[in-house]
């Protein structure tokens, strides 16, 4: 047990750091944010159902990933450079492990991406085409895993080669497989995102519940924001070295470690209306709902005063230039009037 623990790596540099904590807390927020969502099942006594287990399954795939990404991190050195590892074998685990990380990720994208079509089913499932879309959606969906999954698997021969770069053999062009999968992955996020807004904007309700729905459906951009920023031959952020690359892929593994949990609370957020209707008839909530209202009634009684000032200001002084040719109050004028009362208090 004593010497395991003297194997494990010290989170001594901002990479390690970054690579155990932002993960860690976004997939604390994805466990919270679950639970809110099978608390607003209960409010509206209503079944959990299947997008709702697909989303438990997407935060057991994220612990998993959690536990991954941290191993990665104590066990085989990653945030550091290769000639600041303990052992030569730690470089075959980090790799080893960089290839388990994918194949959660996968999973977890096809697990979550499915829950939001699932959810979408259940809100519009009287609109033909829309069902049929998601329907097509699905299937591109699981067609894109697969092709991915056997991509990564198959592009080095033979297979050990991914997971240890000094085995003889030789792969494919991995930028490419990059490049293809990442772009086709954030253009199906952004598909599934797009798809129920024409159905939104048709509904009979006011447009600002219309902008607010909008809002609600559209918060997965920042999944898709993560997706893209973790297609690493695309964007690089970290000044990517493959000679070194425990220590440059920390930057791209944490967008790719973070998607996961961001995904899982863009897809609960728009169930999430019985647990914030019962906040907001709470004593915290009146509470916080009588402030502001005070708030805002102090400052309504605060214009309208100014305005009544303003007017005696003009009468007193016979001002021409109080109103502008539009009938607005001319800003220099009031500029001078708030310059006037300053000096009166």
């Amino acid at each position: 047990m004593g010497s395991y623990s003297k194997r494990l790596y010290q989170l001594k540099n901002h990479r390690q750091i970054s690579l155990v904590v932002v993960p860690t807390v976004f997939t604390a927020l994805a466990l919270v944010f679950t639970g809110l969502r099978i608390y607003a099942r209960r409010l509206k006594r209503a079944k959990v159902l299947a997008d709702d287990y697909l989303c438990i399954a997407a935060c057991i795939l994220a612990l998993v990933s959690l536990g991954n990404n941290t191993s990665m991190v104590l066990a085989a050195g990653g945030g550091n450079s290769v000639k600041d590892l303990k052992d030569p074998n730690d470089l075959i685990l980090w790799s080893t492990l960089i290839v388990f990380s994918f194949i959660i990720w996968i999973s977890s994208m096809l697990v979550l991406q499915f829950a939001i079509l699932f959810l979408y089913q259940r809100l519009f499932w009287v609109v033909d085409w829309f069902r049929r879309s998601c329907y097509v959606l699905m299937a591109l969906v699981v067609a894109w895993s697969i092709a991915t999954l056997v991509g990564e698997l198959t592009i080095c021969a033979p297979t050990r080669k991914l997971w240890n770069p000094k085995s003889p053999g030789k792969c494919g062009d991995t930028h490419k497989l990059c490049l293809s999968t990442g772009m086709l992955h954030a253009s199906f996020d952004l598909a599934i995102l797009s798809i129920p807004m024409p159905l939104v904007w048709k509904l009979k309700i006011s447009v600002g519940n219309k902008v607010f729905l909008t809002f609600l459906l559209l918060c997965g951009i920042f999944t898709t924001i993560s997706a893209v920023l973790r297609v690493s031959c695309l964007f690089n952020l970290s000044g990517f070295d493959t000679a070194d690359m425990p220590k440059h892929m920390w930057l791209p593994l944490i967008y790719h470690c973070m998607e996961i949990p961001v995904a899982i609370i863009c897809c609960c957020i728009p169930t999430l209306a019985p647990v914030i209707e019962k906040v907001k008839l709470s004593p915290f909530g009146v509470y916080f709902r009588n402030l502001f209202s005070r708030g805002l009634s102090k400052e309504s009684n605060a214009a309208e005063n100014r305005n009544r000032d303003l007017a005696r200001f003009g009468r007193d002084h016979k001002s021409e230039t109080a109103l502008n040719g539009c009938g607005h109050v001319d800003e220099v004028t009031l500029e001078i009037y708030d310059i006037g009362v300053k000096q009166t208090k």
